[in-house]
C-alpha cells in the first residue's frame, strides 16, 4: 500500500526532472556555438596581426630596394632584360603582392613601403649634400635654414627614388573619400603626366612627408624627455 502511495510523488518527480532536462536542452548548443564564434573571432583577429606584422618588415625591406633601383633611373632607364631589370621588376613584384592583401594589412604594407623608400632616398641624399660646406652652412643657420634644408632635402629624395608614374602615398590617401583633399587629388599618379611632371609631384609629396616626419620626430623626443 505504502509504494501505490508513493507512486503518484515518484512520477510527479520524474514529470519535474524531465521538463527541467528538456528546458535545458536547447540552451547548450546555443552556448557552443557563442563560444565557437567567439573563438573564431579571437583566431581571425590574431591571423589578421600575424600577417601584418609578417608583412611590415618585409615591406620596408623591399621599399629600401625600390628607392636604391629607382635612382640610377634618372640618367635612363635599364635596358630591358639586364640584371638591373631584372631585379627591379623582381623587387616590384614582390611588392605588388605584398600591397595587394586585403583590408589593414594592404594600408599597413603600402605605408610602410612608401616611407622606407623615402627614407633610403633622404640618407641617400643626406650623404651627397654632407661635403658640400654651403648646404651645411644652411643646415645649420636657425631655424628658417633648417627648414630650408630639409625641404630641399625631401624634395630631392622624393624626385629621385620615386618612379614619376607610380603610385603615391596620396593616392593611399584617395582610397578613403573621408580623407579626399584638392592636394593629394593632384599629387595623385596620372599615366598622362610627363616624367617632369611626375618627379615634380613626387618632389612635393618629399618635402610633406619630410615635415611631417621631423614633426613627428620632434614631438616623440619631447614626449620622451617629459616623461623622464
Amino acid at each position: 500500500m505504502l509504494e501505490q502511495q508513493d507512486d503518484p510523488l515518484l512520477s510527479e518527480l520524474d514529470a519535474v526532472v524531465s521538463e527541467m532536462r528538456s528546458a535545458s536542452t536547447p540552451q547548450a548548443p546555443q552556448e557552443e556555438d557563442q563560444g565557437s564564434g567567439l573563438l573564431s573571432t579571437l583566431v581571425e583577429a590574431s591571423d589578421r596581426v600575424a600577417s601584418t606584422m609578417t608583412g611590415v618588415p618585409q615591406s620596408a625591406i623591399t621599399g629600401g630596394r625600390r628607392a636604391i633601383l629607382e635612382a640610377p633611373e634618372l640618367l635612363g632607364e635599364y635596358p630591358e632584360g639586364s640584371t638591373m631589370d631584372r631585379l627591379q621588376d623582381a623587387n616590384d613584384a614582390q611588392l605588388d603582392d605584398l600591397t595587394s592583401q586585403p583590408g589593414t594589412v594592404c594600408v599597413a604594407n603600402s605605408l610602410t613601403a612608401g616611407v622606407s623608400q623615402f627614407l633610403t632616398g633622404m640618407v641617400g641624399v643626406g650623404k651627397v649634400l654632407k661635403p658640400v660646406q654651403m648646404v651645411q652652412r644652411l643646415r645649420q643657420g636657425g631655424l628658417g635654414g633648417r627648414v630650408a634644408y630639409e625641404m630641399g632635402v625631401g624634395a630631392a629624395a622624393g624626385a629621385l627614388v620615386f618612379d614619376p608614374w607610380e603610385e603615391r602615398l596620396s593616392d593611399l590617401v584617395e582610397q578613403f573619400p573621408s580623407l579626399s583633399n584638392p592636394v593629394t587629388r593632384f599629387l595623385s599618379a596620372d599615366p598622362d603626366d610627363s616624367a617632369a611632371e611626375g618627379r615634380f609631384k613626387n618632389a612635393l609629396e618629399g618635402i610633406g612627408m619630410d615635415l611631417a616626419l621631423v614633426g613627428a620626430f620632434t614631438a616623440a623626443t619631447r614626449a620622451i624627455r617629459m616623461v623622464r
